[in-house]
């Protein structure tokens, strides 16, 4: 078996009822590793190890879906003592499915993901953000960004003390083009710092947001913006906090 993880670049690993977690702390997987796929494991409590991340270098796309009990992707491992962990290669990521995740890693490591261009994560309903500020700034080459159906999450980005140092012209997501938020009911913001970011968006598209005041602390443009199927003003600020005013006036 051994040999058999460290020789592949595609694993599947589909129906596997008993399975806790993908690999133990002392298994590592095959450096040549370039998609992962986990998918209806519903005894699963946390995909890898932190130290099996290091040799997953070549790692392009990672899809888990359909798995009940998993906690976390990265689980904690008590002799863990780096402060950054890094996906070097990662360009896909979904996760879609998973009721009990709250983190992607736990403890208060910082994850990045330098080159991943696409995320799309759906159903996980006890997420209460996406990313904190410290991945958001790794995310330098993401393009696609798509949420749908997560009933706790109550921002994108959450602030940080290190986020609300920074007031002027910072760069997050310099190259997304596409915003899809989708069915979040507890959304307030995509970002609640104070920084003022700066973001080129070609499309946002809003749907079923109710709870959404504002996008983010600053004012700036999206080439295309679409709230609740309808086109909105370019000035994402003014058009999400519009159709939040009018969403309040139907119900008085």
């Amino acid at each position: 078996m051994d040999s058999l993880v460290q020789n592949i670049e595609s694993l599947t690993v589909l129906k596997c009822h008993g399975l806790t977690n993908l690999v133990s702390s002392t298994t590592v997987l095959s450096s040549s590793l370039t998609r992962l796929k986990v998918e209806d494991c519903p005894s699963l409590k946390y995909l890898i190890s932190s130290s099996t991340v290091k040799s997953l270098v070549n790692l392009q796309e990672l899809y888990i879906s359909n798995c009940e009990a998993l906690e976390s992707v990265v689980a904690y491992q008590p002799h863990d003592i780096d402060d950054v962990i890094t996906f070097q290669g990662l360009k896909k990521l979904s996760l879609s499915k998973i009721p009990k995740l709250e983190s992607f890693y736990t403890p208060n490591s910082t994850l990045n993901f330098p080159y991943l261009e696409e995320v799309m994560v759906t159903e996980c309903n006890r997420l209460e953000y996406l990313f904190s500020f410290s991945t958001a700034k790794s995310l330098k080459y993401l393009s696609t960004m798509k949420v749908s159906e997560c009933e706790s999450l109550e921002t994108v980005v959450v602030a940080t003390r290190e986020a609300d140092e920074l007031h002027e012209g910072l760069k997050l997501f310099s190259c997304l083009r596409w915003l899809n938020l989708h069915n979040l009911p507890k959304l307030g913001s995509f970002f609640t710092g104070n920084s003022t970011l700066e973001l080129d968006i070609c499309e946002v598209s809003i749907n079923q947001c109710k709870s959404m005041k504002t996008f983010s602390h600053n004012y700036f443009n999206a080439e295309n913006v679409y709230i609740d199927g309808a086109p909105c003003s370019n000035d994402l600020n003014a058009a999400v906090s519009q159709q939040f005013d009018n969403r309040m006036k139907k119900h008085h």
